[in-house]
């Protein structure tokens, strides 16, 4: 699984999620709402400019940071949500259940609430998994080892630094 942003996005379309496994997916994304979502501020995103890194590189930096926090601490048969895609209309990410063999991967949505009306530390209270939908058009879900997992993710950082 890597992140790849574009960095010349204006908000819309700009978050790119490919997930190498069979059958590869790759998922687009906002950035719109991230910032808010990751309870970045305004001079937190100023001081970053001055430094020569993009916002959304500082964003998607974060974003797989969060991702890291909620992921490594993981029990065997622990479910969480990876919130992934805010959008005006629905939140979306992926159900993910830590098995004997690395992740189970399946792609979800709520319309129950929007990517403005939340952040990392209400998600949680207003986001329960029990309330997630996978999509008619969603595939099965996919089984990611922890090392395949790390070693994306690590490659996004990189590339993102880069």
């Amino acid at each position: 699984m890597r992140l790849i942003i574009d960095p010349l996005g204006d908000g819309h379309h700009d978050l790119f999620l490919k997930i190498d496994v069979m059958p590869g997916q790759l998922k687009i994304a906002d950035s719109y709402y991230l910032f808010d979502f990751l309870e970045i501020s305004q001079e937190e995103i100023k001081a970053i400019t001055q430094q020569k890194m993009t916002p959304i590189a500082y964003g998607a930096l974060r974003l797989i940071d969060y991702w890291e926090s909620l992921i490594g601490p993981m029990a065997k048969g622990q479910t969480l949500f990876l919130l992934f895609d805010l959008s005006d209309q629905y939140v979306g990410g992926f159900r993910v259940t830590k098995v004997k063999y690395g992740y189970q991967f399946e792609e979800v949505f709520s319309e129950q609430t929007t990517g403005y009306a939340i952040n990392k530390s209400t998600l949680d209270s207003v986001l329960p998994l029990t309330s997630l939908q996978t999509s008619k058009n969603s595939p099965a879900g996919w089984l990611i080892s922890e090392e395949r997992l790390r070693e994306g993710l690590n490659w996004s950082r990189k590339e993102i630094l880069n």
